[in-house]
C-alpha cells in the first residue's frame, strides 16, 4: 500500500492495542462458550480479542474455512 494507508494502519493498530484489555471481558467468553462447530465468524480481525476469549474458553477454531489437501500452482484441492 501506499504511505498514508501504512500510516491509517500503524495508528488503528495502535489505538486498538493500548484499549484492548489485558482480561479477556466476560461477554466475549459468554459468545465464545455460545458458539457451535457449524457458527461462522466474520471479522475485520483487527485485534485478537475473539481468538483470545476461545482460547480461553476451550472452543477449537480455524482461522479459514476450509484446509486443503494439497496446494499447486494453479490449484487447491480442498480436505473434507
Amino acid at each position: 500500500g501506499n504511505e498514508a494507508q501504512i500510516m491509517v494502519r500503524g495508528s488503528i493498530a495502535k489505538i486498538l492495542h493500548r484499549r484492548t484489555p489485558a482480561r479477556v471481558p466476560d461477554v466475549y467468553l459468554r459468545f465464545a462458550k455460545s458458539l457451535s462447530p457449524s457458527d461462522w465468524i466474520f471479522t475485520f480481525n483487527y485485534d485478537t480479542l475473539l481468538e483470545r476469549a476461545l482460547d480461553q474458553a476451550g472452543v477449537r477454531y480455524r482461522l479459514f474455512p476450509y484446509r486443503f489437501k494439497n496446494v499447486g500452482p494453479v490449484s487447491c484441492e480442498i480436505d473434507d
